[in-house]
């Protein structure tokens, strides 16, 4: 019989069965900043900003950020609200421009 070959690919299955590890407040901070994710646009530098009061209300928009650090990047940044504070998540290098 043969072996099916194990992989590390992330899956929704395994995002689940991990995130059922999180506290209750991790797991508003996941659901807040995947939130952002989905309401993004993927074609402009810079997304409309967050309208949040940053008193813990809104619908988790936000943005996402390309930042030049000392000449070298650019990185991009999540930014958005979650429990009344801005969260910054690195997603990772972006290309060039």
């Amino acid at each position: 019989m043969a072996r099916r070959k194990q992989t590390d690919e992330l899956t929704i299955e395994k995002v689940i069965q991990w995130a059922v590890t999180l506290s209750p407040g991790q797991r508003r901070e996941l659901i807040d900043g995947l939130l952002a994710l989905d309401e993004l646009s993927e074609d402009s530098d810079r997304h409309t900003p967050n309208t949040n009061d940053g008193n813990g209300g809104g619908t988790g928009r936000g943005s996402i950020e390309k930042k030049t650090i000392n000449g070298c990047g650019p990185y991009l940044y999540l930014r958005f609200w979650s429990g009344g504070k801005h969260r910054s998540v690195y997603l990772g290098k972006g290309e060039q421009d």
